[in-house]
């Protein structure tokens, strides 16, 4: 017999490496608590909306928003140690553009209209994709793809059609 219900609202970007983390500890938190059972919805917050819609050279990005020095090695250093604890494999020098993530954004709204629980799994794959593998979420193919892993069937053509478009001077 289920325990309380709650629901969790969590205003996240996929490109946060904090957030990834978090989201690690808020899974770790529900599984130690077995009478609660949580609807977790994710609501879009873009870190860099100015960001052109094919994103930007992730090293020349960094540079113009936090400088050049130590701090964002020791930022990454940092994340990859609390990321180990939670099965976190943080692949920083992987990853080649800083995305818009306007369009994983309504992947991820996609996924909430589906069927339970998808959004918050579509969430963790974007997540691991971008963190783990170094792959562009702001890449309609990679997009794509990951909405067909989560059952996006005749919906993922008007998707990609759409966001062609936005991107075609």
């Amino acid at each position: 017999m289920t325990g309380k219900k709650i629901t969790i609202d969590v205003v996240s970007d996929v490109v946060c490496p904090w957030c990834f983390l978090g989201r690690k500890r808020l899974e770790a938190a529900l599984a130690s608590l077995p009478d609660v059972e949580a609807e977790i919805r994710w609501r879009p917050f873009q870190l860099d909306p100015t960001l052109p819609p094919h994103g930007k050279d992730r090293q020349t990005y960094l540079r113009e928003k936090f400088g050049t020095g130590s701090k964002i090695d020791d930022s990454h250093r940092q994340l990859r140690a609390l990321g180990e604890e939670y099965g976190i494999v943080f692949d920083f020098d992987a990853i080649i553009r800083a995305p818009n993530t306007l369009d994983a954004h309504r992947v991820i709204h996609w996924a909430a209209q589906a069927a339970p629980d998808t959004q918050d799994r579509m969430v963790g794959m974007l997540f691991s994709l971008y963190f783990e593998q170094g792959q562009d979420i702001g890449n309609h193919e990679v997009l794509v793809d990951a909405a067909r892993q989560h059952g996006c069937g005749s919906g993922c053509p008007p998707f990609a059609e759409r966001s062609r478009q936005r991107h075609d001077p």
